[in-house]
């Protein structure tokens, strides 16, 4: 069965007056989960949020089902966030930790997670090490074994998809390697989720946190968390919390409850939980790895596009690349590029060195341009891409 392109794109109201490569920054979502989300408002303006949160109650397990089926988790290991940051810091703060402890991580982690290992290292005093890359941008797996050895870290922190470069890394082979010592296995999943199938069976992590906005192609204020059943049986549990996952069972005392809703606070915005929901449900009606497959195609033929224009160098790197791709041509600026593809009506982004200070020191640049397409774009919009960049005006 060939890929339901046609579908998809007229379910996509967004994608047919531009071309829009912005899906690691947020993405376009579908009519269906506008309609979804509206309607939900619609009521809540109507009779208020109490009573639309009460003729909803039976639907809410759709969310923590369609959740655990795209990564091939159990409803009860998933927890929904606002953000994939505040899943991560969910996370990070619920280790008590001490000086003595170390937080192994890449020098390709997320701005975000590396500022809060800063704040951990400030606050309570623990080291920060770094795994090793090889010259083509994976992990040193060899490294990552003498480093386990060699620091014996409560915590390893793996972004699968780095924001700023196309590298894929191999979660499952790093999962098998922590899964011989002690430590705990955080995945930063929020580029990889809703472009590639991710398994969390076969990766073996402890924790892994996503966001809506990107690839899964859902609201902004929405993610999700997932906790294996390793750390719920060890009773861990944010440092902040609420009635949603705990019960005050005596004066002075409560009790988290078995399942992973013990990270979730108990407001929500439900008109995003509910287009987050209609997000996950659409992608695994496709079906992740057609959706993979359809992207591998797409990213190869974009990048071979980009490549046939004179004075444009790829920065990307790693054995396995996904759909984010960064580029820059020599002699123009952040201005220059922006006003001409914005006469253009190409969506896109720029990799700037603040948010990826590590990897644009590697790469010896201070920005660079992000494309990140997605299955519901086209090889036409790539070809139409290579066309407009070669019309940049001459130097």
């Amino acid at each position: 069965m060939s890929f339901p392109i046609d579908q998809i794109r007229a379910r996509t109201p967004g994608c047919h007056d531009k071309i829009f490569v912005n899906s690691a920054g947020a993405s376009l979502v579908s009519s269906s989960l506008i309609e979804i989300s509206k309607k939900y408002l619609d009521q809540e303006a109507d009779i208020g949020g109490y009573d639309v949160m009460a003729n909803h109650y039976d639907a809410f397990s759709e969310f923590y089902k369609e959740a655990a089926n795209l990564i091939g988790a159990k409803a009860r290991n998933m927890a929904f966030a606002i953000s994939a940051t505040d899943a991560y810091s969910k996370v990070l703060y619920s280790f008590d930790w001490k000086p003595s402890d170390v937080i192994l991580t890449t020098k390709d982690d997320y701005v975000s997670n590396i500022i809060s290992f800063i704040h951990i290292h400030r606050r309570y005093g623990t080291s920060i090490e770094f795994v090793d890359t090889t010259e083509q941008g994976d992990i040193d797996y060899d490294d990552l074994r003498i480093k386990l050895d060699r620091f014996q870290p409560t915590l390893f922190a793996l972004t699968h998809i780095p924001t700023s470069a196309g590298t894929i890394h191999d979660a499952e082979r790093a999962g098998a390697i922590c899964a011989e010592s002690d430590c705990y296995y955080l995945l930063d999943a929020c580029q990889s989720i809703g472009q590639i199938e991710v398994n969390v069976e076969k990766i073996q992590c402890d924790f892994l946190t996503v966001t809506g906005r990107k690839f899964l192609r859902g609201p902004r204020g929405t993610g999700f968390l997932y906790v294996s059943d390793q750390i719920l049986d060890q009773n861990m549990g944010p440092l902040c919390i609420d009635l949603a996952g705990s019960v005050w069972n005596e004066e002075t005392s409560f009790e988290f409850g078995p399942e992973a809703k013990r990270f979730e606070y108990w407001e929500k915005n439900y008109s995003n939980f509910f287009g987050l929901t209609q997000a996950i449900r659409e992608i695994n009606e496709i079906g992740i790895r057609e959706i993979e497959r359809y992207n591998t195609t797409l990213s190869q033929y974009y990048r071979s596009a980009l490549t046939e224009i004179e004075g444009l160098k790829i920065y990307d790197h790693g054995s396995r690349k996904g759909n984010i791709i960064t580029w820059k041509i020599a002699g123009y600026s952040q201005q220059e590029i922006a006003e001409y593809f914005s006469k253009h009506r190409v969506f896109y982004s720029f990799s700037n060195k603040s948010s990826a200070l590590y990897d644009m020191n590697r790469k010896g640049e201070e920005w660079v341009v992000r494309f990140s397409p997605h299955y519901f774009n086209t090889m036409e919009e790539g070809d139409r891409l290579q066309e407009i960049i070669a019309g940049l005006p001459k130097k």
